[in-house]
């Protein structure tokens, strides 16, 4: 059906809104994405981690207003290659692809699980596992 040019399904967003769209609601009228998601309690001695870095914009962002390390995690190769370019220069922003996570919480539990273990270097990779999410 129109009314005076527009489809009245385009209009029904204006009389009913989702459970969804009522709690995103805040975030859009404060201005999120400028606002928020880059105001944290951060200073040059910070370290930040970024799980699921993309295309490295957010740490970009937090990098520049804050000068803080940042370690990117990121597990599509082509994203981290990206990433790992982008920040090539600068030595405190630091890009991992999850795999190395993997290993870095692996690493920990062992030293837990396994009070014998003195060194990392003791601890021997058999098989590069693929990674499931």
């Amino acid at each position: 059906m129109k009314l005076a040019g527009f489809r009245l399904s385009s209009w029904s967003k204006f009389f009913y809104i989702s459970e969804q769209e009522k709690k995103v609601l805040p975030w859009f009228r404060d201005q999120g994405d400028k606002n928020l998601r880059l105001n944290y309690d951060l200073d040059e001695n910070s370290m930040v981690f970024d799980l699921g870095g993309y295309e490295g914009q957010w740490a970009s962002d937090i990098f520049s207003m804050y000068c803080c390390s940042i370690h990117v995690f990121e597990p599509v190769e082509e994203f981290a290659d990206k990433i790992i370019k982008r920040f090539s220069k600068n030595k405190k922003i630091i890009v991992l692809v999850t795999c190395a996570l993997l290993l870095i919480l692996g690493l920990a539990w062992s030293l837990i699980a396994i009070p014998d273990l003195k060194k990392k270097e003791d601890l021997k990779i058999k098989k590069k596992l693929p990674l499931l999410v």
